[in-house]
């Protein structure tokens, strides 16, 4: 594991976090825009898992 993929990680909890916050605002716009950041980060998820899985586990080189 690289320090890069540490500070990946490190902002996507962090961003986690404050969408998760902003669902408990009393405004609507606060309230959904946490929800759509949510929803951007559960895709970006998906996407690095899916990115992991399609990676080629025959090859031997530890890139």
């Amino acid at each position: 594991m690289t320090m890069g993929f540490f500070w990946q990680m490190a902002g996507f909890f962090l961003l986690l976090n404050v969408a998760w916050y902003l669902t408990y605002s009393d405004k609507l716009w606060v309230y959904v825009s946490g929800f759509v950041l949510m929803g951007l980060l559960m895709l970006y998820a998906l996407f690095v898992i899916f990115r992991i899985l399609r990676r080629d586990t025959r090859s031997t080189s530890d890139e």
